[in-house]
């Protein structure tokens, strides 16, 4: 799966609703809480993604970035791909590679707040 786009908080947002969380469900990874986007509660080991994905998203609005966590304001377009996932070899599984791209975020928050 490829993932891309201009906006990397709606990327994250959308990454981890429909392909981390399901994913991390499919392997039988029961508390999928801490993963989605919508969940903004601290659960006592820390806050969930949807805390810190909030945090960047509103350090990159105070930095005049246009990000959005509303998937009513993304524009995602989404197509199968004749090659099944089975057939390709890859030394990265999918699931590494979504928490690549979620980290991200983190590392662009932290970025712009140390520069304030």
């Amino acid at each position: 799966m490829l993932l891309a786009g201009l906006d990397p908080v709606a990327l994250d947002f959308w990454a981890a609703k429909h392909v981390l969380v399901p994913t991390a469900s499919s392997i039988g990874y029961d508390k999928t809480d801490s993963l989605n986007p919508e969940n903004t509660e601290s659960d006592g080991l820390g806050e969930a993604f949807g805390v810190w994905l909030g945090l960047t998203k509103d350090e990159l609005l105070r930095s005049n970035y246009n990000v959005t966590m509303d998937e009513n304001r993304m524009n995602i377009i989404t197509k199968s791909s004749s090659t099944s996932s089975s057939s390709v070899s890859s030394p990265i599984s999918g699931f590494e590679i979504i928490v690549m791209v979620l980290s991200l975020t983190v590392v662009i928050f932290l970025f712009l707040r140390r520069r304030r």
